[in-house]
């Protein structure tokens, strides 16, 4: 459990802070038109910390306990 945790905070910082992929991500999005109203909730997803722990958990482990306890773990973070 533990390390399914770490690794899907680890990847969300990784996606969030990573330069040269946030570049490739600010690039894409600004080919792809704002008239779509899913392009603007990826385009959130991708720019907080909270969320990408919270669905890559999510996705490695399919179990919804486990991403709402690292999507806490970060809000715990940034709030200190």
């Amino acid at each position: 459990m533990i390390e399914l945790l770490i690794k899907g905070l680890l990847l969300g910082f990784f996606i969030k802070d990573f330069q040269p992929l946030q570049e490739i991500i600010t690039r894409v999005n600004d080919k792809i038109s704002d008239k779509y109203f899913l392009v603007m909730y990826i385009k959130g997803a991708f720019s907080c910390w909270k969320c990408l722990s919270f669905w890559c958990t999510l996705i490695l482990s399919h179990n919804i306990y486990y991403a709402m306890a690292a999507g806490f773990i970060v809000y715990v973070f940034t709030k200190k």
